[in-house]
C-alpha cells in the first residue's frame, strides 16, 4: 500500500503496479482508430472491494476499498484511459484517508507509456509528456464495457468461433466449454443477449477461478458491465479464496450507438 510520506518515485511505482493491474481488463479490450480529437467514449465511477474468504465463504480479511473515476478517450494515437482518485476513506469507518487523492493516471496504447501525476499535476512516474507514443494497431475496437443490442449476432458468431457450439442449456444459460492442457474453462452466456454472465476455470480438476458478471441497461439499446465478482483460489489446502468485486456507477458512454 502507498503510505503518506513515501518518496514521490516509490509512491508512483506502487501506484503504477496497482493501477496497471486494475486497468488490465480495460487495456486488453482497446484498439486504435485513426483520427479523433481526444473525445471521451466511456466514463464511470469505479469501486473495487477485495476480501479473503475461507472455504465456507466467511470473510477472514478485508482490504481497503479503491475508488476512482475512469475515463476512456479516443484521440489521434488511439484510446487512452485516465484514472482520477477522489478524496476517499480507505475504510467506511476510521480516519485513514486514501493518500492517492488527487492523483491522475493515464494509460495509452502501451502500459510501458503510462504516466502518473500527483495532486498538483506534476509528473511523478512515466515518460515526459512530450515523448512520442506509438499506437498499437493490433488492439481491439472498444473498451469492452458497453455492448449494443445490434451486435447480438456478431457476439454469437464470436462465441462459436472461439468455443464451438454450446454444449447445452444450463439453468437457462448457454454453456460453452474449452480445454487446453490441464486447464478447463466453462462460460455461461445469456442467450437473449449473448453476453457472458459466468466464467469458471479449473486446473487439474479443481476450481481455480470464478467470475460472475452483471449488466446494466443504457439508452439506445445498449448494455454496460455494471459489476464483476471474481474469486481466485489461494495456494494451500484450506480452500481460501481472494475475492474482488468491481462496480461501475454513473456510467456515461458514446460506444455502441
Amino acid at each position: 500500500m502507498v503510505r503518506t510520506g513515501i518518496s514521490r518515485y516509490a509512491g508512483g511505482a506502487a501506484l503504477a503496479a496497482m493501477v496497471m493491474a486494475s486497468a488490465a481488463a480495460t487495456r486488453a479490450e482497446q484498439r486504435v482508430l485513426p483520427g479523433g480529437t481526444d473525445t471521451p467514449v466511456f466514463s464511470a465511477d469505479v469501486v473495487i472491494d477485495e476480501q479473503v474468504v475461507d472455504a465456507q465463504g466467511t470473510v477472514v480479511e478485508t482490504r481497503p476499498t479503491t475508488t476512482y473515476r475512469m475515463t476512456v478517450r479516443r484521440g489521434a494515437r488511439g484510446l487512452r484511459t485516465e484514472f482520477v482518485y477522489p478524496q476517499a476513506r480507505l475504510f467506511p469507518k476510521g480516519p485513514l484517508v486514501d493518500p492517492r487523492a488527487g492523483y491522475r493516471i493515464e494509460v495509452g496504447s502501451s502500459l510501458a507509456e503510462g504516466r502518473i501525476y500527483d495532486a498538483s499535476g506534476a509528473l511523478v512516474f512515466g515518460p515526459p509528456d512530450d515523448a512520442a507514443e506509438a499506437a498499437d494497431p493490433a488492439t481491439p475496437a472498444t473498451t469492452g464495457l458497453v455492448h449494443a443490442d445490434r451486435d447480438v449476432r456478431t457476439r454469437k458468431r464470436e462465441l462459436v468461433r472461439t468455443f464451438g457450439q454450446a454444449l447445452e442449456r444450463l439453468k437457462g444459460r448457454d454453456r460453452y466449454v474449452a480445454s487446453e492442457g490441464d486447464m478447463f474453462t466453462e462460460t455461461l452466456v445469456e442467450p437473449a443477449t449473448n453476453l457472458p454472465v459466468e466464467v469458471n476455470v479449473a486446473r487439474n480438476g479443481a476450481l481455480a477461478e470464478r467470475t460472475a458478471i452483471s449488466y446494466g441497461r443504457m439508452p439506445g439499446g445498449r448494455w454496460y458491465v455494471a459489476r464483476t465478482r471474481s474469486e481466485l483460489a489461494l495456494p494451500g489446502e484450506g480452500g481460501r479464496r481472494f475475492v474482488t468485486t468491481r462496480t461501475h456507477t454513473n456510467v456515461v458512454s458514446q460506444e455502441g450507438r
